[in-house]
């Protein structure tokens, strides 16, 4: 959860895993992390330090997008 927490507050928006957001469902943690970590890595400039995360963070090589949404 630390890492939505942090992920949210650096982009100031995070209405994409908010009820009605078109990355809401499913309503998991693990999906809203792993949308709001993505958003994070790719406002931060795609750098591999910008994926750490305390190690819970890793790059994924094939487009995770699904339904209405759409990765960055």
């Amino acid at each position: 959860m630390n890492n939505v927490l942090y992920a949210c507050d650096v982009l100031d928006d995070c209405k994409l895993i908010q009820p009605g957001g078109s990355c809401f469902i499913p309503d998991t943690l693990l999906n809203h992390a792993s949308v709001v970590m993505n958003e994070y890595y790719a406002k931060k400039g795609r750098n591999t330090w910008d994926c750490y995360f305390s190690d819970s963070g890793l790059i994924s090589h094939s487009d995770p997008s699904y339904g209405s949404c759409k990765y960055a």
